[in-house]
């Protein structure tokens, strides 16, 4: 008899804990849901994104800008790596406005491009440090006479 009651008692232990985990999960997905998108954030008109846009294209377009300069050494590609991470973050929860969305895929694209030849000197057994990034410098120009704004500060 008790062969058959340890096995049906295991499996409901096992299922209220499921369901309890279920539900907190609920919950707490809920309250990250609800705390993270403020009355500001829902309240923004056009002009007021499209200039939030703009400065803070501005700043990662200087900061690529700065990442096409020529490499000294090791440590120096592992800065900018780090340095091209953060970016990517940046760029990423950024509020796109509607037209300028081919301009953000461009700047996940020239985040891309940099760190391609980063990764690739980083894990050669025989780094050159010789990385031409003027593709890239072509690409960051070509952005800014696209976009006039881009140039200004």
């Amino acid at each position: 008899m008790k062969k058959f009651i340890y096995p049906f008692l295991a499996f409901f232990v096992v299922l209220y804990l499921l369901f309890s985990y279920n539900e907190a999960i609920k919950k707490d997905q809920g309250e990250v849901l609800s705390s993270s998108t403020s009355a500001e954030e829902r309240t923004l008109t056009t002009e007021e994104l499209n200039h939030q846009y703009q400065e803070a294209t501005q700043g990662i377009i200087n900061v690529m800008d700065g990442l096409t300069t020529p490499i000294k050494g090791k440590s120096e590609i592992s800065e900018r790596l780090a340095v091209l991470d953060q970016l990517e973050e940046t760029v990423l929860e950024q509020k796109v406005p509607a037209q300028d969305q081919d301009l953000h895929l461009n700047l996940v694209s020239l985040i891309n491009d940099l760190r391609s030849p980063l990764l690739t000197q980083q894990s050669s057994v025989n780094p050159d440090y010789q990385i031409d990034f003027s593709a890239v410098k072509k690409k960051i120009d070509d952005l800014k006479n696209e976009y006039s704004w881009l140039s200004t500060l």
